[in-house]
């Protein structure tokens, strides 16, 4: 009801604090001093993304542990035999909810893992940063590649780190997951605590920081490559696409918290609207 216990946060406290104390050392390593490593906007953002994982990583256990209460997986199951994605229905009651939680961050995490291990030389080093959060020290290998330097320098380049971590990081991990978390928070919004609900928000808003900050600056690159004629037009309306989806999707998870407050049974779709109460409580 109150979401993971505060001695968690507690224990993962230390393990968060270690990651940053290791990414300084290696930027003090490179030769960069402190004030630079704090004033880096990827410190920052890789902590936000640390802690984005720890509770994405926790919530399954919540989802287990509410499925074994109430029919969570079952509701989530009819909401889509109400809607256009009904033939996904049985397969959602066969991996269950939190089994769908747990299959999503497991992919999100070896897809990452791949991404981090391709080209294991130095010029892929900035993407295996990437993969433990270490945001200042992907940028600075970025910052270090000639090529990378030479094509800004030319007129504007679309970052090929923006672009592979978009595909593993913003679709796989913050937009699937954000819209798995605000399915789960209507679920179980009468069963919640006001603590936590709370606790499911910052989690949410932590994802939600997470994609923006990748979203952002690949929109940017993506007008300065076109601009600069570095990147054709086919391929930057392909990519623009990507992004114009993950932007959507962004949102339908938006509207389904804001319909959480405001639905009777605090499950909405897209498609068919709120779902009716009556046949909750037949189900339940």
């Amino acid at each position: 009801r109150k979401g993971m216990p505060w001695w968690g946060y507690l224990l993962y406290l230390p393990l968060l604090l270690r990651a940053k104390w290791i990414e300084a050392q290696i930027l003090l390593a490179l030769n960069e001093d402190l004030k630079s490593i704090f004033l880096s906007p990827g410190f920052w953002l890789g902590m936000l993304e640390h802690a984005d994982w720890f509770t994405d990583g926790a919530l399954p256990v919540q989802a287990y542990l509410c499925d074994l209460e109430i029919p969570v997986t079952e509701h989530f199951a009819f909401s889509f035999e109400m809607s256009w994605a009904w033939p996904l229905a049985p397969i959602v009651r066969t991996l269950h909810f939190w089994g769908l939680l747990s299959l999503v961050l497991s992919f999100s995490a070896l897809a990452q893992q791949l991404l981090g291990a391709v080209d294991s030389g130095e010029k892929r080093l900035d993407l295996a940063a990437d993969v433990p959060g270490f945001g200042a020290v992907a940028n600075w290998y970025e910052e270090q590649d000639h090529d990378w330097n030479k094509a800004a320098e030319d007129g504007g380049c679309l970052s090929e780190r923006a672009l592979l971590t978009s595909i593993s990081k913003v679709f796989l991990e913050n937009v699937v997951q954000l819209w798995l978390q605000a399915s789960f928070f209507g679920l179980i919004f009468d069963r919640l605590h006001h603590v936590g609900k709370v606790k499911l928000l910052i989690s949410m808003a932590l994802g939600l920081i997470s994609c923006l900050a990748k979203i952002l600056p690949m929109a940017v690159g993506l007008l300065c490559a076109l601009r600069a004629g570095s990147i054709g037009w086919a391929q930057g309306m392909a990519i623009l696409l990507g992004q114009m989806i993950a932007i959507c999707c962004i949102a339908w998870t938006a509207m389904k918290l804001y319909k959480s407050f405001h639905c009777e049974t605090h499950i909405w779709n897209l498609t068919t609207g709120c779902v009716p109460k009556e046949i909750i409580e037949g189900i339940s």
